[in-house]
């Protein structure tokens, strides 16, 4: 597989983003095999020195699941340092620290959320490490849920103060119809599928001010 991966990656390289992400959410990974995990590192630090010869510009770098690391972190109180070499073990090779969140799937609403939620994230980085939020999002598959979803939107200035993100993304513009995607990962999208923009739409381009 990796012979493939390494030209694609160099192939996307050419292109000279600004930003190239080689891999998302990629701690989901080391919870089913660990050793894959490790492989991947190894890979990620050969091809990041090839990037850098192509587009010394761009900031490479994989993305971590948060949600699933402050669970982990909750079971294993005892066991942070451990969970935070996860991460470590890409360094010194990021040049950013990117995550992705749906708290939904923990939380009934925003209100619910703890206010150190994503400041926690000093507990496996450091406060000087550029932090870019590159999805995160909170599903309204109806009308009804709208609401939920406006006020997710309205707190995370609030929720994100301790962190100041560099980039925060939220995950889709439009919902999505796939059967590969479950109706919370497929619905945060803030027009829905058939274009119709939700009231949380103009609440996020305000956070721009915020």
């Amino acid at each position: 597989v990796y012979k493939p991966y390494i030209e694609t990656v160099t192939e996307l390289a050419r292109l000279k983003p600004p930003y190239l992400c080689l891999a998302t959410e990629i701690n989901l990974m080391a919870f089913s095999n660990i050793n894959e995990y490790m492989y991947f590192g190894h890979v990620y630090k050969k091809l990041y020195p090839v990037i850098k010869k192509i587009c010394p510009e761009t900031k490479v770098f994989v993305s971590f699941q948060w949600d699933t690391m402050v669970i982990l972190d909750h079971k294993e109180p005892h066991k942070i340092k451990e969970h935070s070499k996860l991460i470590k073990l890409f360094r010194p090779e990021l040049d950013l620290i990117a995550f992705s969140s749906y708290p939904a799937d923990r939380y009934a609403g925003a209100a619910d959320i703890p206010m150190d939620y994503y400041s926690r994230i000093y507990d496996h980085v450091k406060r000087d490490d550029e932090i870019m939020f590159m999805e995160i999002g909170w599903p309204a598959p109806g009308k009804e849920h709208y609401p939920k979803q406006e006020n997710f939107i309205i707190s995370l200035p609030m929720l994100m103060r301790g962190v100041k993100p560099k980039v925060l993304a939220w995950s889709l513009l439009h919902d999505v119809q796939t059967p590969q995607l479950s109706n919370d990962l497929a619905t945060p999208g803030l027009v829905t599928h058939k274009g119709e923009i939700k009231s949380a739409f103009h609440l996020y381009k305000e956070l721009k001010n915020k």
